[in-house]
Parts: structure tokens; C-alpha cells; sequence
């Protein structure tokens, strides 16, 4: 019996046993519950050797949240091409909003009044062009334009930095239901929030969209890192002029962003 090893990073740190029925029957049908289990145990190097040849899991509706593996043709292409791409989305939501056309947004949490009036003018003009809104779901700029984007009747994407078991944002539920709203999440289920997957899941925002739009960035934290994982991706990265010109928007501009000023239309001209 090979020995148990222990996981090297990603809530919970669970052991696993390399020979358990579970990790050698790698061809064999796979519930949505047993997807939980595996997510939840084993590293992510053996997923990414199960997901693109398993079977697509079968549903259970008693599970909030469903699995999009690899092998599925549902599966971003953005994604999938990524060296250490996520193995298995658990989503919640309309999967057809993968295929439309987007547009991603980045921006402080303590952002200013007129860089959350630029937020809710970057959602409502998503809306109007018929762009899905890709964020982060995080308080501050994500929200604002999240929820304008909504209320104008457009769709929206949201990207979290936990698991779907530790995510308690019901009050989005509605827009879940009405088709408007899918959220993802790349982590294991059980997966607490923490700083390093925020920075992580940057990169998924980044591949599901055309174009970022960024709102006063800090010297340091996700909004930066999320304008560097743009340049880095070759997608273009709108840095917004809001008035607060921050020394972390500077620092993007010198990098490869462009220096904007929002102004309706902007979308359609990209």
C-alpha cells in the first residue's frame, strides 16, 4: 500500500491513498458527489490527469453547485489551454453565458464616489451592448457594476476566491434563477477564502474576457495583480482615469495598459 501523502496547498489539507478505487478507476462514471469528494482530497496534479478523460458527471440536484470538468464541451478554451488549468468549475447558473461574448472589470474595494459611479457606468453599458459582465464579486467596484449590469437587465459572471460550500451570497439567488447570473468557482468546495486564491482566480477572469477595464488600483493587492495578469495574457487592459490617478494605475500604464477616460461607447470601440 502506497504511503498517504499529504495535499500541498488548497483548503482542506487533506490525505489521500494513491491507490484508493476512487483514483485508479479513472474511466469510470462519476457522480457530482463523488466529484465533491475528489476536489476535496486529491492534488491538483492528479485532477488534472482525471478531468480531460473522465466521463461527464451525472447531475444531482440536491448539490447547489454543479461540476464542469475538462472533458466538457461546455469547458472554456481560455482556460483549458492554460498549463495548470482548473480541473473541475462548480457553477451555479446558465453555462450558455460562458459562450457570449465579455468584458471584465477589476477595482478597489474601497474604491472612490466617482470610481463606483464609473463601475455602475461600465455595468449598464455591458448591459446595452449585450456584454456579459465578468468580476469578482467583491465589495467595492465588482458590486457596483455587478449590480447596474443587472438592473439594466444584462448578464453578469462572477468568479469567487473560496470554495461554493463556503459562499453565502443568497441575496444573488434571484438573478441565478432568471438566467443573469452565473458564478463560478475553481477551488476546492470546502476552500475557505484566502488572499492567494483572490490573486488566482484573476487569471480566470482575465481568459473569459475580451478586454479589462480597471478601477484605482493600489501599490499592491488584487486590482494590481489582476492588471499584470491582464498584460501578462495579451488581453487589452483599460486603465480609467476616474480623477483618483493612483500610483498602482501608473505603475499598469507604464506596463502595457492604456490610459482612459470612461465615456459611453467605449465597448463598441474595442
Amino acid at each position: 500500500m502506497a504511503a498517504k501523502r499529504q495535499l500541498s496547498f488548497n483548503e482542506p489539507r487533506a490525505t489521500y491513498d494513491a491507490e484508493s478505487p476512487d483514483v485508479l478507476s479513472i474511466t469510470s462514471p462519476r457522480t457530482a458527489r463523488a466529484w465533491q469528494t475528489l476536489h476535496n482530497t486529491l492534488p491538483m496534479a492528479e485532477l488534472r490527469a482525471l478531468s480531460p478523460h473522465s466521463p461527464l458527471p451525472t447531475k444531482d440536484s440536491s448539490l447547489p453547485f454543479a461540476p464542469l470538468i475538462s472533458a466538457a464541451p461546455d469547458y472554456p478554451e481560455g482556460l483549458r489551454t492554460l498549463p495548470a488549468f482548473p480541473p473541475v468549475l462548480w457553477y451555479r447558473g446558465d453555462l450558455h453565458l460562458l459562450g457570449r461574448q465579455a468584458i471584465g472589470l477589476c477595482g478597489s474595494r474601497k474604491a472612490s464616489a466617482q470610481g463606483l459611479r464609473v463601475a455602475a457606468a461600465i455595468g449598464e453599458e455591458a448591459a446595452h451592448t449585450s456584454r456579459v459582465l465578468v468580476t469578482g464579486l467583491a465589495r467595492g467596484v465588482d458590486r457596483e457594476a455587478m449590480q447596474a449590469a443587472l438592473a439594466a437587465g444584462g448578464a453578469t459572471i462572477g468568479v469567487l476566491a473560496e470554495g461554493w460550500e463556503r459562499w453565502t451570497a443568497r441575496w444573488l439567488d434571484p438573478a441565478i434563477t432568471s438566467g443573469q447570473l452565473l458564478v463560478l468557482s475553481e477551488f476546492r468546495p470546502a476552500a475557505p477564502w484566502r488572499s492567494g486564491q483572490a490573486m488566482q482566480r484573476n487569471t480566470t477572469i482575465v481568459r473569459l474576457s475580451k478586454q479589462m477595464y480597471l478601477i484605482e488600483a493600489g501599490t499592491r493587492g488584487g486590482t494590481l495583480d489582476a492588471g499584470r495578469r491582464t498584460l501578462r495574457n495579451g488581453h487589452p487592459l483599460f486603465v480609467l482615469d476616474t480623477g483618483l490617478w493612483t500610483a498602482g494605475n501608473e505603475s499598469l500604464t507604464l506596463e502595457g495598459g492604456h490610459r482612459t477616460v470612461w465615456r459611453t461607447g467605449l465597448i463598441d470601440e474595442v
